[in-house]
């Protein structure tokens, strides 16, 4: 028998059995065989080369366009970059199957951090070894390229599929909305049930259809109508007068401004189905459409109101929207004013009758240029507000570039959703904070958006420049070393943070850069981490029994040596620390208990103390010295 997968034959020639892992996906929970199809042509494989699965790796009924919800996959990554690990290889069933990324580089950057950690990704149904050749390479890309071209042409039949079925009248998910309910009917539209909230059609041929809740929800649905059009109520207040009835616009949930809306603007109550007002195909940004891309299918099902009641409310609000001329704006503030002696956001907003916060900042540019027009200088710095909501839309700006540098350097990273931080190599959590710029007690300054996190193991705070719209500089400060209190918001800081303060993120990104410790060659080879706090993490995987957990060895890029010197040439360079300043510094340094550790270890004392570097402190080298003599 011939093999055409030579690299899994070159590794196999290494031994008898060869330690490998198993990564299997199925997308859907209606894929019931997939998985058990997948195992089997990979436990075949592995038996055919020589090899033995000692783990496995799951993804149940996740999709492969992103790596979000891949609980199995980021699990593997974090594992083998947290060597030792058991295995020197992985085996997935096919390119497709590691995933449908639309970006091919994303899945070949996940290779490629299996692959620099000494573990290779095996595709065991493809009719090419993996093995790193031109020619491998190219096929790996097509076929990179080929399951995001499939994900994308599904994406298009899916979609004009649910157009169809909006073409013939039926519901194509999500809330009914106030007064109607969700029918399901059978292929011949014979009514079989009314589905409840959170109940879905169970046969493939069914479908779903919208009706009327009942007459009375129907008639509520009318007076509302009524009391926009004939008693020109503010919708604010017909929400008010919803709720004084004790009407509820969903089971527990009082009438709001935005419910009452919907109602007044939505044609579903005129029985018009709407489709493809807002998309977010293939896991992108969820983003509304022009009203010329939306699809309709008038006379759906049964009205609640008539069409012309509808036309005349939305006649209403653009009646309503063309009296707000700037003049009377204006002069509404300043009666607001005389009124109340002052003027604020919360104002607006609880008063009826008035123009909203978004309609001011939309004639005037901010809330701030409508209330000096009016008369009123706000004691508040309205600027701050301005820029707190420029940063916001910066921030997201900020952490892709973050992300794509560490990716480049050779890291990884993804964005955990629930604390706001970048978790980084599947160790390092990483917060990026914003400061936005302005006047702080007559001099230049920055403020915080909002609380940084606490639980961070590297804060980088983004300074802003004097137009808020570009970083100016960056503070990289571990956890081990930020001042409890103390953030970097002055252009001059204490010594202690502006040690850490960089034009741009380089060095970062290098320190982010992981290898296999064999890759340093024999000079940076070293088994103690970067920094203490993330060596004291536990594991994700504890072993079991009394075992003791296996010692970790570092795979940052980096030997001790190196950080010393780039420690050093920080301090050359801000010439704040002069001689006496920086022995006390690190006398205070090496008070603290993770320094300790650090200095206590054979092999840094052996660095530190057959260093000749200049930058390295006297006082760690005379500990280098202290502690090898006393080993």
């Amino acid at each position: 028998m011939t093999d055409t997968h030579t690299g899994g034959a070159e590794i196999a020639a290494a031994s008898e059995l060869i330690p490998v892992a198993r990564y299997v996906r199925m997308s859907t929970e209606h894929q019931r065989y997939s998985i058990t199809n997948q195992s089997r042509a990979i436990a075949r494989y592995a038996h055919e080369h020589g090899m033995n699965v000692v783990c496995s790796y799951e993804d149940l009924g996740k999709s492969g366009l992103d790596i979000r919800d891949r609980s199995g996959l980021r699990q593997l990554l974090h594992d083998v970059q947290h060597p030792p690990v058991p295995y020197r290889a992985v085996l997935v069933h096919d390119i497709s199957r590691w995933g449908r990324f639309q970006d091919p580089d994303e899945a070949a950057s996940y290779e490629l951090a299996c692959r620099r950690n000494g573990v290779r990704v095996l595709y065991c149904a493809e009719p090419f070894a993996n093995d790193g050749s031109m020619v491998a390479n190219i096929l790996v890309a097509m076929k990179r390229s080929m399951a995001a071209e499939y994900s994308r042409e599904l994406s298009e039949k899916v979609f004009a599929g649910h157009c169809y079925s909006i073409e013939q009248g039926f519901h194509q998910g999500g809330r009914p909305g106030f007064g109607l309910s969700r029918q399901l009917v059978d292929p011949f539209r014979k009514p079989k049930a009314i589905l409840q909230p959170g109940q879905r059609k169970y046969l493939q041929a069914d479908r779903v259809v919208l009706i009327p809740q009942s007459e009375e929800h129907r008639q509520l649905v009318n007076l509302m109508y009524s009391l926009f059009i004939d008693d020109d109520l503010p919708v604010k207040e017909i929400a008010r007068r919803m709720n004084k009835r004790g009407v509820f616009w969903k089971q527990g949930r009082p009438w709001t401004w935005h419910t009452v809306m919907q109602v007044l603007t939505n044609e579903k109550y005129i029985g018009t189905i709407l489709y493809n007002r807002r998309s977010s195909r293939l896991h992108t940004p969820a983003k509304r459409n022009p009203p010329e891309a939306w699809i309709r299918r008038p006379n759906a099902f049964e009205p609640l109101v008539t069409p012309e009641r509808f036309q005349q409310a939305q006649a209403v609000f653009g009646r309503r929207s063309q009296q707000y001329h700037d003049e009377r704006m204006v002069a509404a503030l300043r009666e607001l004013l005389a009124e109340r002696s002052r003027l604020s956001s919360e104002m607006l907003t609880a008063r009826n009758g008035i123009p909203s916060r978004t309609t001011y900042v939309q004639h005037f540019g901010s809330l701030k240029n409508a209330f000096r027009l009016a008369g009123f200088e706000p004691a508040r710095d309205m600027e701050f507000v301005d820029a707190n909501r420029r940063a916001r839309q910066l921030h997201s700006l900020i952490v892709g570039a973050v992300i794509k540098g560490i990716y480049t350097a050779g890291g990884f990273a993804v964005m955990d959703q629930v604390t706001s931080m970048l978790v980084v190599n599947g160790e390092l959590q990483v917060a990026i904070v914003i400061l936005t710029a302005g006047q702080i007690d007559g001099h230049r300054g920055w403020r915080l958006q909002k609380p940084d996190p606490d639980a961070a193991d590297i804060s980088i705070y983004v300074r802003l420049d004097e137009a808020n719209e570009r970083p100016f500089d960056y503070y990289v400060i571990p956890a081990v070393d930020r001042p409890p209190s103390e953030r970097p918001l002055r252009e001059a800081n204490s010594r202690e943070l502006d040690v850490y303060r960089c034009q741009d993120l380089c060095l970062f990104f290098a320190l982010m850069s992981r290898v296999p410790v064999d890759a340093r060659g024999p000079s940076h080879q070293s088994s103690i981490e970067l920094f203490a706090p993330f060596a004291q993490r536990p594991s994700m995987n504890p072993p079991s029994g009394n075992q003791d957990p296996p010692a970790r060895t570092s795979t940052f890029r980096m030997a001790p040596v190196e950080l010393f010197e780039l420690y050093g040439r920080k301090l050359v360079e801000h010439q704040r620390f002069h001689a006496k300043g920086a022995l006390s510094l690190a006398r205070l340094q090496a008070t603290r208990s993770e320094l300790l550790e650090l200095l206590n270890n054979p092999d840094c004392s052996v660095l530190i103390a057959g260093s000749s570097s200049p930058t390295v402190p006297e006082v760690l080298r005379a500990w280098g010295h202290h502690a090898e003599v006393n080993a």
